[in-house]
């Protein structure tokens, strides 16, 4: 609470430092020590009511995931469509997409039954002509992976694989925007997890099969050998074109070619 209280006090102090004139719609902008007071207290209380607020929107939501609502998802994954509360007279449902499903049966198949490698279900698609989730012309292994390891086509959606924790200020500004705020999520293991009843597009045991062939794949996989890390690295951007300094054989590099020497690994 003192935080969000100190901040309110700055940013409006920062913002009639610049001439910027602010207006409440509910109280005259006082002057008095009275006036401070009450604005602070209304900092306070608003903040109070936003993480109650949260904190209500995440029970509900809990509650709803726990009885089976499929509302709770708001969106389908590749081979369904999503049926809202208003469509599904007042009950909300995924619909099965034979033609997309068809291509999540094959990938499945692939992996499951010919143990064809992740990279050879990509070569596949791109060599069918099949469009991505996203409407692109190639197929990419993270697509993919995502779609083997969603047990929503086994017909159990799950729901509050994710966290969302408190967020992290980025390291460095992206090109030519401010400095942001990125989010931190953290992902919860799958026995936490609540399922909800859902169209089925594959077997159960087609699902666990290729659950278990991911496993041995990960078993299997070489350690990618990763570069020299940089003890600047992600922290300096270049001033003339504002993209970010990369490693480059212990110099710092960027995209129009400036470079600043003397870097060393560590």
């Amino acid at each position: 609470m003192n935080v969000v209280r100190r901040n309110q006090v700055l940013m409006i102090d920062e913002l009639q430092r610049a001439g910027v004139e602010v207006v409440f719609l509910n109280h005259a902008m006082g002057t008095s020590p009275e006036d401070d007071l009450l604005l602070q207290v209304q900092g306070m209380v608003a903040e109070y009511e936003r993480a109650r607020i949260a904190e209500r929107s995440r029970r509900g939501k809990r509650h709803k995931a726990q009885t089976g609502q499929v509302s709770v998802l708001s969106g389908a994954p590749y081979g369904y469509r999503y049926v809202n509360v208003h469509e599904g007279v007042g009950c909300a449902r995924y619909e099965v997409m034979e033609e997309h499903a068809q291509v999540v049966q094959n990938i499945f198949h692939w992996i499951g039954r010919e143990r064809a490698t992740i990279r050879e279900v990509c070569r596949r698609l791109d060599t069918q002509h099949v469009p991505t989730p996203r409407g692109k012309t190639w197929w990419d292994s993270t697509t993919v992976c995502g779609i083997l390891k969603n047990p929503a086509y086994a017909g159990h959606a799950a729901f509050g694989k994710t966290r969302t924790g408190t967020p992290q200020p980025c390291l460095r500004p992206q090109r030519r925007q401010r400095l942001a705020v990125r989010r931190n999520t953290t992902d919860v293991a799958p026995d936490q997890w609540l399922s909800i009843r859902v169209s089925a597009v594959i077997d159960a045991d087609l699902f666990a099969d290729v659950q278990t062939q991911l496993q041995e794949n990960r078993e299997r996989a070489r350690t990618r050998r990763r570069g020299a890390c940089y003890l600047r690295q992600g922290l300096l951007v270049c001033k003339q074109c504002g993209y970010a300094y990369y490693g480059n054989q212990g110099e710092f590099s960027t995209a129009c070619g400036a470079t600043w020497c003397g870097l060393r690994p560590f």
